[in-house]
Formats: structure tokens, sequence, C-alpha cells
């Protein structure tokens, strides 16, 4: 199960990232007042991040934050935090890069997630579609070298009343590439 997949809950239209002991650390009990749980494996995927393809570019910006627990519990727990922008030509199709100084408190990022779990190799996590005010499950996959991200975009599971857009604004798979 991915990092995202546990711990990740959705409120007022706004996402928020849900602790469950499960989802951030290995062991047998929760998170207690105090706990750091740190998530050195993330550090990879810091950075800005490029796809060109003839006119179309997208560029996502990722840094890493360490937040109190939504909760009021009293733990901590890093996450990934990130910002896109997608062009075609010098025409900016959607973009949150206005909002790059910005922190998690903020909630003006369009990126959230985590290294995974089961494979410290890929970016488990959520992409807010700007345009089309939806999120979808995004996983990247580094390469060995560390430059290359294997992006795939796709629409949560789950039951949908009325009319869903089951398209997204910006590519569905990718590969960016290290642009620092």
């Amino acid at each position: 199960m991915t990092f995202f997949e546990k711990t990740i809950w959705k409120k007022s239209g706004v996402f928020v990232v849900l602790a469950m002991c499960s989802g951030l650390v290995h062991a047998q009990t929760p998170p207690q007042p105090g706990d750091n749980i740190l998530d050195p494996e993330s550090d990879k995927f810091i950075g800005e991040w490029r796809w060109v393809n003839g006119q179309d570019t997208v560029e996502i910006t990722l840094k890493k934050e360490n937040i109190a627990d939504p909760f009021g519990v009293g733990y901590r727990f890093d996450v990934l935090i990130g910002f896109h922008r997608y062009k075609k030509g010098n025409t900016v199709i959607e973009s949150s890069y206005a909002h790059i100084a910005t922190d998690f408190d903020d909630k003006k990022w369009t990126l959230l997630g985590g290294s995974d779990n089961d494979d410290a190799m890929v970016f488990s996590g959520r992409l807010k579609d700007i345009s089309k005010n939806k999120s979808g499950n995004l996983r990247m996959v580094l390469n060995a070298d560390r430059t290359q991200l294997t992006w795939e975009l796709s629409n949560s599971e789950g039951v949908r009343i009325g009319d869903y857009d089951l398209g997204f604004t910006l590519p569905k798979q990718l590969t960016l590439h290290k642009a620092d």
C-alpha cells in the first residue's frame, strides 16, 4: 500500500495529511506526542524537474517540510510538497509557481507526497489539476542515476456521483529530468 493510500484525507476540498502509523513508520504503535517521524528517503526527490516534448513543458519543484500532525496529537512528520507549471509554447496552461515560496500550512501546493514505504525509489502522492479543479494519484519512479522521474498520473478509485471528468489537463505519462 502506498504512502497516500494510508495517509490522505479530503476535508472541505483541501487535502490534509493524516499520519497513520502504518503509513509512515514500520512500528506497531501509533505515533506518540513528541515523536518526529523522518523520511530521509524523500530527499532524493527534492529539487526542480522538467519534461519537454515539442512545444509542451511540465516543470515541478519539490521541497520537504516537517509538519505537525493534523489532529493535534503532538507529533511531527516529513512530507514533500510541490508546485507545477504546464506550458504549451509560451502559453502557461496552469501553474502554481506563483506560490513556490509558501509552505505546507498555506495550502497553495499542488503536489503532496513522500517516498513509498515499499520502494524508496518511488514517490507516491497527489497532484491537483488546477484547471479541472480535481486531484489525482501521482506516482513517480526515480531511475538508478537519480536524474529522471517517470510520472504516472491516474484517477483515484471510488464512487463518483453525477458528471465526472476522467481526464487531466496535464499528461498522464511522461519522464521528467533533473533540472538543478
